[in-house]
């Protein structure tokens, strides 16, 4: 069987040969560094290359993590998936102002 080492070309993870796979190249490439760039974790990302059937080495899969993060930085959750409070970097200021709030203010005072 063919080893294949991987290599960076166009901003994307290759691998040197497609291994009999009727899949491009480049659209393989394209899946993994999407993939890749929505895990957050090397666990995260480990467990979704084995579920599509990647079966790599530990220390494979942190190298090629820490690339795809290097190139193309994780993609940030969407508004609708953050809490309501914390959609700010400053999450004191985005509690709102209610009656109760301002009467919670003025009793600290």
């Amino acid at each position: 069987m063919e080893q294949t080492e991987p290599a960076i070309s166009s901003g994307n993870v290759l691998p040197a040969s497609e291994s009999g796979s009727h899949i491009p190249v480049q659209v393989l490439a394209e899946f993994i560094t999407d993939m890749g760039r929505n895990c957050e974790t090397v666990d995260e990302f480990d467990a979704k290359l084995k579920e599509n059937g990647a079966e790599m080495p530990d220390y494979f899969v942190r190298t090629l993590l820490t690339i795809i993060h290097a190139i193309l930085p994780p993609k940030e959750k969407s508004k609708k998936d953050v809490p309501e409070g914390k959609k700010s970097n400053f999450q004191a200021l985005a509690i709102s102002d209610s009656r109760e709030r301002v009467k919670e203010l003025e009793r600290d005072d």
